[in-house]
């Protein structure tokens, strides 16, 4: 193997070289701008998912936001449907208490709770 080989063979390697560490920047930025993109997604919840974010995450969160724990926000669950109360069209019957809730707890008025 000659001298121009051995250079034509490094000049091949170089730019195999340079070819992966570009498109890995690309996959790098992409994977940042997706993320940046999720973040901005998931910021607003439904009501629905908000309840479910509470009863599934720390037991002092759910008691901050709503004044009970999570036991006794299914018991009281349990005893309104034992009374016969029953999701709405587009509302569930755990979320209509969280609202409920939520009212006692902060004070804030309907059109506060609305936003």
């Amino acid at each position: 193997m000659g001298k121009e080989d051995r250079e034509e063979s490094e000049e091949a390697s170089m730019l195999c070289r340079r070819r992966a560490a570009l498109l890995l920047c690309v996959q790098q930025l992409s994977l940042a701008l997706i993320g940046l993109q999720t973040v901005a997604q998931s910021a607003a919840l439904t009501g629905h998912g908000w309840v479910l974010e509470l009863l599934s995450g720390h037991p002092d969160r759910i008691r901050a936001e709503l004044g009970v724990r999570c036991h006794v926000f299914f018991r009281l669950v349990d005893l309104l449907k034992c009374y016969q109360y029953v999701d709405s069209r587009h509302v569930h019957i755990e979320e209509q208490l969280a609202i409920y809730q939520y009212a006692c707890v902060t004070g804030l008025s309907v059109c506060h709770i609305g936003e």
